[in-house]
């Protein structure tokens, strides 16, 4: 019962760090609060809980692969073209989601045709794409010591084929699921539960690492530990996290 009542209260303390994180004025405050808060993550959670992930799997856009560029001038080119303008920055909340809940969130109604020209349209800009450092030396290093490594993305197998087949990743990763293998999406946990279905694995001993609150939620809700990548430098950070990871190398750690 003690043992439980301090895991709640660092559970507290925890979250209360990284909200101060997020509302800190400066950037110095916001890494010494987010210090105290990965200091402390990881007193709680190593040991037992730590080695028991033997399967690490990862979002890819935002968090494998640094695409965020290409993304938001695709949504910001394509929606010029239907009339609609919008700056970079309104655009964010298209990171992570699929075309049409995009669209949902921006409210936002297209013809048919979407869909076709935004991914034509990214073909302009996806040569802009390239592995975050240290992620190609993490997998290697990774996959060296046994452990399982796979990917659950929201792109579809049409955009996936086109746009990442240069990356090699079928030799990285031993299962990958796309987005029209399911009929719902992140932050519904169907995806990442057709994964474990598919890599014959339980979720328990599985941790899913992605850049976005959407990530954390939908590997929360499927029974898999959440590990935040804040690599990205986009400074969005989730207190429902169970991991927070600076660099790829802190996997390593885990």
């Amino acid at each position: 019962m003690e043992r439980r009542v301090k895991e709640v209260a660092d559970s507290v303390v925890i979250s209360n760090l990284i909200y101060m994180a997020q509302e800190a004025s400066s950037e110095e405050d916001r890494r010494m609060y987010l210090n105290y808060a990965m200091e402390l993550m990881k007193k709680t959670k190593e040991g037992k809980r730590a080695m028991k992930y033997r399967n690490i799997i990862f979002d890819l856009d935002g968090t494998l692969i640094d695409t965020e560029t290409a993304v938001l001038k695709t949504w910001q080119y394509t929606l010029k073209q239907n009339r609609r303008y919008f700056e970079l920055d309104e655009l964010r909340p298209a990171l992570g989601l699929t075309i049409p809940n995009t669209l949902r969130k921006l409210g936002i109604v297209a013809d048919p045709g979407f869909g076709g020209r935004w991914m034509e349209n990214y073909g302009k800009y996806a040569g802009e794409a390239a592995f975050f450092d240290g992620v190609e030396e993490t997998l290697a290093t990774l996959k060296a010591g046994g452990y399982s490594l796979g990917i659950v993305t929201s792109r579809c197998r049409e955009e996936y084929e086109a746009f990442f087949s240069s990356f090699r990743l079928e030799s990285r990763f031993g299962c990958i699921v796309l987005a029209d293998e399911t009929k719902r999406h992140k932050p519904d946990p169907e995806p990442l539960l057709k994964y474990a279905q598919k890599a014959g694995v339980h979720p328990a001993s599985c941790i899913y690492v992605g850049d976005m609150p959407t990530d954390v939620e939908c590997a929360n809700r499927a029974g898999m530990a959440s590990g935040l990548a804040i690599w990205n430098r986009s400074k969005i950070l989730c207190r429902q996290a169970d991991f927070i990871f600076r660099t790829p190398e802190d996997l390593i750690g885990l």
